[in-house]
C-alpha cells in the first residue's frame, strides 16, 4: 500500500488540488508542514522523494481492500456503508452527558467507558474555541463531556495523536470523520501502534470554519449558539432563546471541495461508527464493525454506560441509500477531475452507478 511519492507529489496531487481535508496527518509527523487558513500548507520543501506524509494523507493512493484485510481481516460485503456485524441504535443512560451531548450521546458515553475500562488512556477528539474546533487530548469523563457536540467544521485532529504521544500515552483512541480515519488506517499501517480505538463519525461534509461562521453571525449573535444540528435540509442552530432555522442551500457555499470527492459517510474502516442518519429524536445509529466495538458495546451495556436497541430495517435500508447515493456523486467527481486516489473494483463500482 506504500506509494514511492513524497511533498511535491502531496503539494501537486492535493494540496494545490484543492483536495486537503485539514485532518492533520501530514502535520502531525513533518515539521516543514503547516495548516495555515485551514488547508496544509509546505514551507519548504525537505528534498525526500518518498515520504509519509503523502502515504498518511485519506486524498492520495487509498487501497479499499487492503485497508479491510487490515481492519477487518476480510473483504467487505456491503459495498454502501463497509464491514460490520450489527447496526443499532444506542444512546447515553443518565443526565450527566444526555444534556451536553448532540442527539445520544453514544460517542461521549463509549469515550468515557474506555477510559474506564483500561482500554485505552486518552481519547483524542475535537473541542470548539470559539467555534472554530481544535484536537484535545480528553483523560478524563469530565474533559470529554467540554468536547461533547457535532462540529460542522473540520478539526484537524490527527495532530492530537502526535500530541499524545509525546506527552506518553501509550493507548490512544481516536474520535474522527471518515477522512481522517483513513489517514489513521494508513498510519497504522507503517507502523504507528498507539492507536487502539477508533471511533467514527457519519459525515456528509465539512465546511470553512471562518466563512461559516461569518455567514451564521450576520443572524446570529456569536455568543449566543450553543449547538448546530442537520435536519430535513435545514441547519438547525440552538441558542439562548428559541432555534434559528437556516436553509442548509444557504450554507452549501462553504462546503469544503475535497468533500465532493469523498465516497465514505459512515466512517468505513472505523472499529465503531456513529452518527444520526436512521436514528429517532435523543438516539444514534450505531454501526459495530469488528470484535473490538462488539466488546465495547457490550461491556459498557453491563456496566450501565448505554443502552442499544435494534434499529429497524427500514432505516438501515435508508442508510446504505444516503451512503450509496454519496459513492455515486462522488464518483462522478473523481472521474470529472481525473483523479486516481482509490481502488474501487468494478463490481463495486457498477453497483454504487446503478443507484437511482
Amino acid at each position: 500500500m506504500v506509494v514511492k511519492k513524497g511533498p511535491k507529489e502531496l503539494e501537486r496531487e492535493v494540496i494545490k488540488a484543492g483536495l486537503c481535508t485539514s485532518c492533520g496527518a501530514c502535520v502531525d509527523i513533518c515539521p516543514y508542514i503547516n495548516l495555515v487558513k485551514e488547508r496544509a500548507v509546505i514551507i519548504e520543501q525537505c528534498g525526500i522523494e518518498e515520504g509519509k506524509c503523502y502515504n498518511f494523507c485519506p486524498r492520495t493512493y487509498v487501497d479499499v481492500m487492503a485497508l479491510d484485510q487490515q481492519v477487518f481481516g476480510a473483504n467487505r460485503k456491503d459495498v454502501a456503508i463497509g464491514s460490520y456485524i450489527s447496526i443499532l441504535a444506542g444512546r447515553a443512560k443518565g443526565d450527566e452527558i444526555k444534556n451536553v451531548a448532540q442527539d445520544g450521546g453514544i460517542v461521549s458515553a463509549l469515550c468515557a467507558y474506555a477510559i474506564d475500562s483500561g482500554l485505552v488512556d486518552g481519547v483524542v477528539l475535537a473541542k470548539s474555541s470559539d467555534h472554530v474546533p481544535t484536537p484535545i487530548i480528553a483523560k478524563t469523563k469530565e474533559e470529554i463531556l467540554k468536547s461533547a457536540g457535532t462540529k460542522y467544521t473540520v478539526s484537524p485532529t490527527l495532530i492530537g495523536v502526535k500530541d499524545a504521544l509525546k506527552e506518553g500515552i501509550e493507548k490512544i483512541s481516536i474520535v474522527a470523520t471518515p477522512c481522517q480515519v483513513t489517514a489513521a488506517r494508513k498510519m497504522q499501517n507503517m507502523g504507528e501502534e498507539a492507536i487502539k480505538l477508533t471511533i467514527g463519525l457519519f459525515c456528509m461534509e465539512a465546511f470553512f470554519s471562518k466563512d461559516f461562521y461569518e455567514y451564521l453571525n450576520e443572524k446570529i449573535a456569536p455568543s449566543s449558539i450553543k449547538k448546530l444540528n442537520i435536519t430535513g435540509g435545514k441547519l438547525i442552530v440552538q441558542t439562548d432563546n428559541a432555534p434559528v432555522e437556516v436553509e442548509l442551500s444557504e450554507v452549501k457555499q462553504f462546503a469544503r471541495p475535497t468533500c465532493g470527492v469523498c465516497l465514505d459517510v459512515t466512517s468505513e474502516f472505523a472499529d465503531i461508527s456513529v452518527g444520526s442518519i436512521g436514528s429517532e429524536e435523543g438516539w444514534n445509529t450505531v454501526i459495530i464493525r469488528n470484535k473490538i466495538a462488539e466488546d465495547l458495546i457490550k461491556g459498557a451495556e453491563e456496566k450501565g454506560t448505554i443502552e442499544t436497541k435494534p434499529l429497524p430495517k427500514e432505516k438501515v435500508e435508508l442508510l446504505k441509500k444516503i451512503a450509496l447515493k454519496k459513492k455515486k456523486s462522488s464518483i462522478g467527481n473523481i472521474e470529472d477531475k481525473k483523479l486516481d486516489y482509490l481502488e474501487l473494483n468494478e463490481g463495486d463500482r457498477s453497483k454504487i452507478m446503478e443507484v437511482l
